[in-house]
């Protein structure tokens, strides 16, 4: 057989493959929902940072078996979700193309049940916590390495202070400790892996069972809660981890059990350059900042950057004696290559002292990049400019240029517009026109005023005619909004202002959510009356406020028909709940007999999916029914609307 021949027969002998897709480490949360009929379904959560809800989706899952999946959590590595089968005890793994690969059985001990579990953060270990079938009390946390063939596992005891029975736990991307829910306690409880102990950390009781528990990138905390243990959990809530104190959100698709998870972990990687202005022969400092909110330290970070050719570096500051500065790049060059910088949780700096010598004037730009990371940052993380909106970019340093110099463009007012100021952000020997030489100058009086400044680079001579400002400068509202319960109402305002550095949105109402505080449009939901404020800051540190009041109308519209034809003709085709708002807690309708013919376990008014007048895929016969649905409002409310409907043929 010739050589060409043996590889083609060796070639045939291998598996062929399909490598599954992956979910991005962008923020989303995933989870499953699972009952006795169709067992797990799979759902994606992303966070709307305007109104503060989260939009919902499902995604595919090729789930034929009706799988009952726990344990669920987001792998850095390969970007995948990992999790159990709560019956066969094998390890599963999902791609966001709904593939579900089952990898077999592990070394889990099947005289436990698994609830609960979470993946660590650098996505090396899936880790379950093993509950007695007879006590109901959980006694051992085991570990499942992911990343192996074979998947090693292993086990520790729970030294807990009291019995606990956690439903699920999640990692806390910013501080890297393990939270819990304890059915038992009815606290959220923090745990150790190192030492496995349980701390209540004054947590309040709440009312709720937490069946997935999970944080979003900015360190916040949420569960999928239900009323009582055994009841459908479909209901978000965000959970203060430092008290355990709970609010209520929103309303998803639900399940007698559910599992959440997610990619929380973040790096912020920032390069900053002071002062953005130079006159062309000055020093700078260079900061690089990261801000690691992946749950972990990450070791052995590579730091590179190019400055702009007239940047030659003077001195490189580093964390630690473990970091390593090349002696190909550093002082003396415009390169810089750290070598070996270990990541810590939360802030992590860089300092680079440079000269910047040029004749040229104009803008000048260079980026930084982190590499060695996790596939999730996709191995390499470039710098961003926290000056500008967009990123991640470039740093920028503009280089004055003298010959457009003008007094004009450094003109600035005093919040009560009765100061005027010019004031140069560069350094040298200043003589105004009054005689004094500092590098701002205060105008109380109009009049004709003059500079001349020296540096080791120019000089520069301008005047310029000063006026007061007359016509103030301001922040506006609508003075008064009524809108219907429930409604999402946009938070905005007009101005006058050249500059808005920050902007902050209060209300007095704690049951009105705003959704982003420090946004410069927002909205809030509206539950009850309230008043909105909003308060602005310019460049100049000027503070400008307004407010507006919020008037609620609380009547709750419910439309449910007496009658509905199932014909197809697209009029009236099913049972419907229609409203101006309002969520459905669950919905049943019943025959004559008591027998139950359809339910709904939960879902939003005027859903277009509703009872078809089948029942286990049959026609039912024409006649009188009976529903009985709750409706949950935006205020918490709970309303059971019971009566007749009839089935037309």
């Amino acid at each position: 057989m010739g050589r060409k021949s043996i590889l083609l027969a060796c070639l045939f002998l291998l598996p062929f493959v399909v490598k599954a897709q992956q979910f991005e480490c962008d923020g989303a949360i995933y989870y499953v929902a699972t009952n006795s009929v169709f067992g797990s379904r799979l759902y994606q959560l992303n966070l709307d940072e305007r109104s503060g809800k989260f939009v919902h989706q499902e995604l595919p899952l090729d789930n034929p078996t009706g799988r009952h999946i726990s344990c669920l959590g987001y792998n850095v590595r390969d970007k995948m979700l990992y999790g159990i089968d709560f019956n066969t005890y094998e390890l599963l793994r999902i791609g966001s193309d709904g593939s579900l690969d089952n990898l077999g059985k592990t070394g889990l001990d099947e005289n436990y049940t698994y609830h609960s579990g979470s993946m660590t953060a650098n996505g090396r270990r899936l880790l379950l916590v093993a509950r007695d079938k007879e006590t109901g009390f959980d006694e051992l946390l085991f570990s499942i390495q992911v990343n192996i063939p074979g998947y090693p596992t292993g086990s520790f005891p729970l030294n807990a202070e009291t019995p606990v029975a956690m439903s699920d736990f999640t990692i806390d991307p910013i501080f890297g400790t393990l939270l819990s829910y304890d059915e038992i306690l009815q606290r959220v409880v923090v745990f150790s892996t190192a030492g496995q102990t349980f701390t209540n950390l004054r947590f309040e009781q709440v009312d709720r069972v937490f069946g997935g528990l999970f944080f979003d990138k900015y360190g916040n905390m949420y569960g999928l809660g239900a009323p009582s243990i055994g009841a459908e959990q479909s209901t978000i809530f965000k959970i203060d981890k430092n008290t355990g104190a709970i609010e209520r959100l929103q309303q998803v698709v639900s399940g007698r059990d559910t599992d959440a998870c997610g990619c929380p972990y973040t790096m912020d990687f920032r390069k900053i350059i002071d002062p953005i202005q130079t006159d062309g022969c000055s020093e700078v400092t260079i900061k690089y900042q990261v801000t690691n909110q992946t749950g972990l330290g990450i070791l052995n970070i590579d730091l590179v950057d190019t400055l702009p050719e007239p940047f030659v570096i003077k001195e490189v500051r580093l964390p630690h004696e473990d970091v390593f500065v090349s002696t190909k790049e550093g002082p003396g060059t415009n390169r810089l290559y750290v070598d070996n910088w270990n990541i810590l949780l939360f802030e992590n700096e860089i300092e680079v002292v440079a000269d910047v010598i040029t004749p040229l004037s104009g803008e000048l730009s260079s980026q930084a990049h982190l590499l060695n990371l996790f596939e999730a940052f996709g191995f390499e993380m470039p710098s961003d400019d926290p000056m500008t909106a967009t990123g991640p970019d470039p740093t920028t340093i503009e280089v004055f240029d003298s010959e457009s110099f003008e007094l004009e463009d450094f003109l600035s007012y005093s919040c009560d517009l009765d100061t005027v100021f010019l004031q140069l952000p560069l350094e040298g020997d200043y003589l105004w026109s009054d005689g004094t030489t500092a590098p701002i100058l205060s105008v109380t009086q109009d009049g004709r005023y003059a500079l001349t400044l020296s540096t080791e680079c120019f000089t520069v001579f301008d005047e310029i005619e000063v006026q007061k400002r007359t016509d103030p400068f301001y922040i506006n509202l609508i003075e008064e909004q009524q809108v219907k319960l429930g409604a999402m109402v946009a938070l905005d305002f007009t101005d006058n202002l050249e500059e808005i550095v920050a902007v902050k949105w209060t209300n007095t109402n704690e049951r009105n959510s705003i959704g982003c505080q420090d946004c410069a449009t927002t909205s809030v939901e509206a539950i009850e009356n309230d008043l909105i404020q909003v308060e602005v800051r310019d460049q100049r540190g000027c503070t400008f406020r307004a407010e507006m009041n919020l008037i609620v109308n609380k009547t709750k519209k419910i439309f449910i028909p007496s009658a509905f034809s199932p014909n197809g003709d697209g009029i009236n085709d099913a049972l419907l709940v229609l409203g101006d708002n309002g969520s459905i807690e669950h919905l049943q309708v019943f025959d004559r007999w008591g027998s139950l013919m359809y339910q709904k376990p939960s879902g939003k008014v005027n859903d277009e999916e509703g009872w078809d007048g089948k029942t286990n895929g049959e026609s039912a016969a024409a006649g009188v029914y009976y529903y009985s649905i709750t409706i949950r409002f935006p205020d918490d409310e709970l309303e059971t609307y019971q009566g007749e409907i009839m089935l037309l043929r």
